[in-house]
């Protein structure tokens, strides 16, 4: 519901609170009470999949201020879905104020106060807003802080509709799902006292890992669970989790209504008449919703699109009513119980149209990204065997080769595979295949959202190729959410990945356990992680990929990360132990002369680096020359890479240098030290 709340005036959204959450919560929040030192106003953006727990965060934020554990300085707080009407239909600050207070002027005159600057603002579901609305509109103007400059903001949104407002936001927040440990939990809490069905269910998740990393987002766990305590047919691809949901649902509805049904219902068209019909007209209204970007709908647009649901004001199960309550009005809207719900009634309509009208619908919408998940799932429910879809694709005459303008484009290459593997047709994802014949991905500078990132890891696990030369995601503008689906994906596989490159991403100190699962999954040989600013603040991302026994890296190059003392440290210490890494890239950090100690011990001892660079750090040259010092014992280093020192000190380094080769020389050792500037 939309509200509007003042201090000690609120509902109870939840019960509990898990703690270590909220620590990392508050951390973000308390970036919002300060003044924005990029100078963009005080804007947090929310953003994660159908499903994931946008709006419970949201509703977190709300009831952790109410409580006065959160955002303290602000004497007011709205929390607005983006899907109410009346929320959309708002034109000034005046008619916001109206919605929930009586006195409207004294308490509009107290927002204005310092530009809003007790004044924080939750808006809920930016994708689910019309596109018009995102543009000109109240709503608009507030996110713009046209309305009240000095505000706080939240603003939560499925990813593909809130990449234009990355650069005007002061932080982002990517919702993760559930954890491995989460999932865990969440089997055990449902199945309390049931051991056998948990280790059927845990056995089954293994085995099924497609199913599994859908399980991530909180809802399908739901749905998997839903069905496995109705003891219905388990999926097998993920297609399958929403039709088994969907057919059992509709079911469960027509038993309620006094209907016998003799057979279980796995298919939409085997649901006994009239219904089959209802669905399909059902259908249709929820492609020509989902062409408009359209989630939210009036219970008079339903019965006008499909006539026939007034017997079934519910949509068979499968919509939802929402009530949203403000002081000068009720309203009712519908919307499917999950968005993937309306996706696959979308495909089933388009699989069912004639083939003239499906073929059109193809050539329109098929790489829409909006349309991502219904083409998936109308590919599974065709079998990826419709004659429209084989013409679509194919050039010519030719119906048995894929046309070059699709292989050619990585992105879309990797798309098909992923749904023609989902469709169960194993030679067309072979012929895929063969566009990585080098036995190389590389994706640099092409940005990558959550459903390219799992069309990668699909191919990843599922083709014949087990051993990777390299796999280049520099410059994709991948985030930690991003991360955790490689990690999810590659968790426990065979697949091994020689160079694995993540350069000029936004990942963060979050990434590290999921990075280092991947390096020490893949025996990744060369890491490349520089410019990702904060990679690594946690030590023990060092410590375990530096020291795991099966730990195969040799090449690392993690310059321009922002490191300071801390992991620095760790780094550094690590290296004392590891008898693999070759080459060390640590150039443009905060690595100062405090670190130099621990940099000379580990070069007396450590016999594998054979490249260092440490330019571009705050070491001075007389650290440096330590540094040289301490390789009079060391017989393997061949390149240290420093920064640029005036002539005087270059000299002494060069003295050193010589020092250094005349005792190797000595010792019998014919490596030769190269010391260069940079």
């Amino acid at each position: 519901m939309a509200s509007a709340t003042m201090k000690g005036n609120i509902e109870q959204y939840i019960s509990t609170t898990n703690s270590e959450t909220t620590k990392d919560l508050q951390e973000v929040l308390s970036q919002l009470e300060q003044p924005s030192n990029s100078g963009l106003p005080r804007t947090l953006l929310v953003e994660g999949s159908p499903g994931i727990g946008k709006s419970v965060l949201l509703k977190e934020i709300s009831y952790l201020w109410a409580r006065n554990e959160s955002l303290t300085k602000s004497d007011f707080l709205f929390l607005l879905q983006l899907r109410d009407p009346a929320v959309q239909e708002m034109k000034s600050l005046e008619c916001l104020v109206r919605h929930f207070y009586n006195q409207g002027k004294e308490a509009e005159s107290h927002l204005l106060q310092d530009g809003g600057k007790s004044v924080t603002i939750l808006l809920d579901g930016y994708d689910e807003l019309p596109a018009d609305l995102r543009q000109n509109s109240f709503i608009a103007h507030l996110l713009q802080h046209k309305v009240l400059p000095a505000s706080a903001m939240v603003v939560s949104s499925r990813p593909h509709a809130s990449t234009h407002l990355h650069d005007n936001v002061t932080c982002r927040v990517e919702i993760l799902g559930f954890s491995e440990e989460d999932q865990t939990h969440f089997i055990q809490q449902s199945l309390e006292g049931q051991q056998k069905k948990i280790s059927h269910l845990n056995k089954y998740l293994t085995t099924h890992p497609t199913i599994a990393s859908l399980c991530f987002v909180p809802f399908n766990m739901t749905i998997l669970m839903f069905l496995y305590k109705q003891q219905a047919t388990l999926p097998t691809r993920s297609s399958d989790l929403y039709k088994l949901f969907i057919c059992l649902t509709i079911c469960r509805h027509l038993v309620k209504l006094g209907k016998s049904l003799e057979n279980e219902v796995t298919d939409l068209n085997s649901i006994p008449q009239p219904y089959s019909d209802i669905i399909k007209e059902f259908s249709k209204f929820a492609f020509k919703a989902l062409n408009k970007n359209k989630l939210v709908f009036s219970l008079a647009e339903i019965k006008e699109h499909c006539p026939a649901i007034v017997d079934h004001p519910n949509g068979f199960g499968l919509l939802q009513a929402v009530e949203y309550v403000g002081l000068m009005s009720r309203t009712h809207s519908f919307n499917f119980v999950h968005f993937s719900v309306q996706e696959f009634l979308a495909a089933h309509y388009i699989a069912s149209v004639a083939v003239n009208e499906e073929r059109s619908i193809l050539e329109e919408y098929f790489w829409s990204d909006i349309h991502y998940n219904t083409f998936n799932f109308y590919v599974a429910l065709t079998s990826g065997q419709s004659p429209s879809f084989k013409r679509f694709l194919r050039s010519g005459s030719d119906v048995t080769t894929i046309d070059d303008r699709f292989l050619k484009d990585k992105l879309q290459s990797l798309r098909l595979y992923r749904i023609f593997h989902e469709a169960g047709d194993i030679s067309t994802c072979k012929t895929i295949e063969g566009n990585f014949t080098d036995k190389e991905i590389d994706l640099w500078a092409t940005t990558l959202s959550p459903n390219n990132l799992e069309d990668l890891t699909t191919l990843l696990i599922y083709s014949s190729c087990r051993n990777w030369k390299e796999l280049n995601l520099s410059n994709c503008y991948i985030q930690d959410y991003g991360l955790q689906l490689l990690h999810r994906s590659l968790h426990n596989t065979n697949i091994t990945i020689d160079h694995l490159w993540l350069n000029n991403n936004d990942l963060s100190s979050s990434s590290d356990s999921s990075l280092s699962d991947i390096v020490i999954t893949c025996k990744v040989k060369a890491l490349y992680i520089s410019g990702n600013k904060t990679v690594g603040e946690t030590p023990q991302f060092f410590t375990t990929i530096l020291t795991h026994p099966s730990y195969v890296i040799e090449t690392l190059y993690m310059s321009h990360n922002n490191y300071t003392a801390r992991p620095a440290m760790e780094l550094l210490s690590s290296l004392r132990e590891n008898k693999t890494v070759k080459q060390l890239r640590i150039d443009d950090n905060n690595i100062s002369d405090d670190e130099c100690g621990v940099i000379c011990d580990v070069l007396r001892v450590n016999n594998t680096l054979r490249g260092l660079d440490m330019s571009d750090n705050p070491i001075t040259g007389q650290a440096s020359q330590l540094i040289l010092d301490a390789l009079k014992d060391n017989n393997t280093l061949e390149q240290l890479v420093l920064s640029h020192y005036p002539e005087d000190i270059k000299k002494e380094i060069t003295s050193l240098e010589q020092v250094v080769n005349e005792k190797r020389r000595r010792r019998g050792c014919d490596v030769k030290l190269g010391i260069f500037y940079w």
